[in-house]
């Protein structure tokens, strides 16, 4: 089995629990997790409305592609800062690796948030500074990469939204009662945004981050994740949480 499919189960694992759930919702990681998404969906309403009125109003994104992709998300910027040598955060990460990986022999099953965690503390120790300043760029270019793929995404599959899933009728009373089209984004165009974005992640840990560290993911490797790992953990936790615009912007505001 490849390191991606080890990794992405043990993860899968994690978040698939009904207790990360509720302590995802309490510490507010849905709010952080859709802010970026949010701010895209602002620039997108305010872009649209020079061409047709149309506010969106609200999105609903399935819990269990929120949750996976905002732990890949930490799971980076956590790299960025051990690569960083951040003293605090690398002892921390070290400390916390150890204990799991202690665990992980004694029970002889894994917690497999903590291989890959050890494997990248003992990668990052043993790396020159030239190396991990490449590192460090190349983060930078995965989260870059990752805004511009929220930028393109949203437009094309609200798009295929409106023209799919919209009651004709339905947006030309709701048109001549307001003077625009009021939208709320729904669960299957934003799991398709969090699902690809998740992926690209994935894809850029194995084949651009730790590139020479660990294996690449080929198209094989890509094909045994999304059919045994993702797929199913995908379609069990596809309930919705709904965020609405007025929400994420008075938090922005704070």
């Amino acid at each position: 089995m490849h390191q991606a499919e080890k990794y992405i189960k043990q993860i899968v694992d994690e978040v698939g629990k009904a207790s990360y759930m509720q302590d995802f919702l309490q510490q507010g990681k849905d709010k952080k997790a859709v802010a970026e998404v949010a701010e895209k969906l602002k620039q997108f309403t305010e872009n649209m409305s020079l061409l047709q009125p149309m506010v969106i109003k609200g999105f609903m994104v399935p819990s269990g592609s929120l949750m996976l992709y905002h732990y890949l998300k930490e799971d980076l910027d956590a790299v960025e800062e051990m690569l960083r040598e951040n003293p605090a955060a690398e002892k921390a990460a070290t400390e916390e690796a150890l204990r799991h990986h202690k665990r992980r022999h004694e029970k002889k099953h894994g917690d497999g948030k903590t291989a890959a965690a050890l494997s990248e503390q003992n990668a990052a120790d043993v790396l020159p500074p030239e190396q991990k300043e490449e590192m460090i760029k190349r983060v930078g270019i995965v989260k870059h990469r990752l805004g511009e793929m929220i930028e393109s995404l949203l437009p094309q599959h609200i798009a295929d939204q409106i023209e799919q899933r919209t009651d004709e009728k339905a947006a030309q009373d709701a048109f001549q009662e307001n003077g625009f089209l009021p939208l709320y984004v729904d669960e299957k165009t934003m799991g398709i945004v969090y699902n690809t974005l998740t992926v690209q992640l994935l894809l850029d840990r194995f084949n651009l981050l730790f590139e020479g560290l660990f294996a690449p993911m080929d198209q094989e490797t890509i094909q045994a994740v999304m059919t045994h790992v993702l797929a199913p953990y995908w379609k069990e936790h596809g309930q919705s949480i709904l965020f609405t615009m007025e929400e994420c912007k008075s938090r922005s505001n704070i």
